[in-house]
Formats: C-alpha cells, structure tokens, sequence
C-alpha cells in the first residue's frame, strides 16, 4: 500500500525526489533492491547533492553484497554530511565485509569519536580487530561494549573467543558463562564452551555442551563433529563414529577437515 501510494504521489508530482526515495525504502524493505536502486537514482537526478538517497542506496548495494559500490555511496554522502555518525558505521561494515579491516576500524573509530555510547560499534571494531589477530585490543573493545550495554550477550561471546584465541580457557568460558546467562539458548555459547573444555581436557563438560547446542539447533554439525573427538578421547569409539557419520551427513567438507 504505501508503494502503491507513493506511486500515486510521483504520477501526480513526479519532480518530489524525496517521495523516490521513501518509494525506495518501501521496496528495500520488501528486498526488491533493484526497484528500490532504481528511485535512489531517480531521486539523485532530481537533486545530486541528496545525501539520504546516497546512504539509502548504499545501503541497498550493501544487502546485495555490491560493498564497493555500497562504500561509493557512504563515501559519498560523507562528503556531504561529514558528521553524520551512522554513515561511518555503515561503510565500516561495508569495508568488514570486504575484509578491509583497517579502513573498518577507521570508520568505526570515527563512529565512535561521534557517539561514544554505542555498544555496537565498539563490538563491531573488536570483531575487526580480531580479523587482524590483534586480540587485546579486541577483548579492550569487547569490554567497553559490555561497560555500555551489561547484558550484550554477543560481546561476551566475542570476548570469549578473543581469550579462547590467546589459548586463556578459564576467561574464555566465564564469558561464554555470561553470554549463557544473558541468553540461555545461544547454542554457539554452549559450542564453544565445549571447544574450551575440550583443549583444557574436560571432555565429559564438553560432550555435555556440544549436546547441548545440538539439542538447540538438532543440524549443528561442527557440534556432532567436535563431541566425536571428546568420545574418542574418552574411549567411546561408537559413540565417536555415530558422531562423525552425522556430522559428514550435515556437512561433507568436515571429510576434509
């Protein structure tokens, strides 16, 4: 209906570029991409200094997986608003997903010089810094976004990778503690507190986490696959095997792991 009705707009007044744009975001928001690419440029035509049809069709590049043009259009509306926080943000996740992960951590700092409040952004620059195995000043920045937002399930969880990283087990899995709390579901937490267990050699705890995230998620297949191993360290070789068959079933490329 509101496609309809901005439609209806643009035939009686087709010089509005705002109304392209708004008939735009309609259709991002039902992932048609091109039609929505294709009144972000219309609007840009009517007014090319239009900095929200800039970011709105970065953002459409952005969900098609097009980062270099996604990044073309943040840069651009920058230029045209350069204090606009969430620009930076937006091409920092553009530039992660390119696996630029220097210039990522350079908008998100931007970002953050902004608006220094967002747990998010401080998550998403230690994710970047992670990528660089950089993993103090990710677990600094994981820390800083649990500081924000105390029950951001998803920073504990990164932080516990960052120290399970560093081969420090313990804070490792009082992070994915934390994370279970926050979110007792989260079959990933329970997986990777079994992978801690697993490399300090507490195989029954793992087993009894990777069952735990398969009972969450039943197709989880690194889980059957790593609970596999903890048998096979126990002496449970059945139990191992009926493991590693379900988890190639899932997944063939764990054959070649």
């Amino acid at each position: 209906m509101a496609i309809a009705n901005y439609s209806r707009f643009i035939d009686l007044d087709p010089d509005k570029e705002m109304v392209y744009v708004d008939r735009g975001i309609a259709y991002h928001a039902q992932r048609q991409y091109d039609l929505a690419i294709a009144d972000y440029n219309q609007a840009i035509v009517f007014d090319p200094d239009y900095k929200r049809a800039y970011l709105n069709r970065g953002h459409a590049y952005y969900a098609q997986g097009q980062y270099d043009r996604a990044i073309a259009d943040y840069s651009q509306a920058i230029a045209l608003k350069p204090n606009d926080d969430a620009i930076y943000f937006n091409r920092g996740n553009a530039y992660y997903a390119q696996g630029q992960y220097a210039l990522a951590i350079a908008d998100y700092s931007r970002f953050i010089d902004l608006k220094p409040n967002s747990a998010v952004a401080y998550s998403n620059r230690g994710l970047a810094y992670y990528a660089r195995d950089q993993y103090d000043l990710a677990i600094a920045d994981y820390s800083q976004a649990i500081v924000v937002a105390p029950n951001y399930e998803r920073a504990y969880f990164d932080r516990g990778l960052a120290y399970h990283a560093q081969g420090q087990y313990d804070l490792a899995i009082a992070d994915y503690n934390q994370a279970i709390v926050v979110a007792p579901n989260y079959e990933r937490a329970y997986f990777n507190r079994g992978r801690a267990y697993y490399a300090q050699g507490q195989y029954e705890l793992a087993i009894i986490d990777y069952s735990q995230a398969i009972e969450l998620s039943p197709n989880f297949a690194l889980a059957y696959y790593w609970r596999s191993f903890a048998h096979r360290e126990l002496g449970r070789d059945a139990l191992a095997d009926t493991d590693y068959s379900r988890a190639i079933a899932l997944d063939p490329d764990l054959a070649h792991s």
